[in-house]
């Protein structure tokens, strides 16, 4: 399971795209977060599935803001926090309306 073997003596490697982790794979699910069994930059992966990491910088999945450690973006990366301005990704740029009502 999870393996392929051929020849003799048994020369084996690991199968990628069966949905079974094995060898040297750091994934093998059908996810975004899972190409050619190594984990896509921006996730993170278990053996059932495969979660944006929020806060890292990288705009992926399902978030809307994520401004790697800096504020303006929910907690969660699903939105802009109340009182800022964000636009771009990879990082997010966010501002505080306050900043940008006090430059004009």
């Amino acid at each position: 399971m999870g393996f392929y073997c051929s020849a003799e003596p048994s020369v084996c490697r690991s199968v990628c795209g069966d949905l079974i982790r094995a060898s040297n794979e750091e994934c093998d699910l059908e996810s975004p977060g899972c190409s050619n069994c190594t984990v896509t930059e921006g996730w993170t992966c278990d053996l059932s599935q495969c979660r944006e990491i929020c806060h890292d910088g990288l705009l992926v999945g399902r978030e809307t803001c994520d401004a790697g450690d800096k504020e303006g973006c929910l907690e969660d990366c699903s939105g802009v926090a109340e009182g800022f301005v964000c636009s771009g990704k990879d990082p997010t740029l966010c501002q505080l309306q306050a900043n940008i009502a006090s430059a004009n």
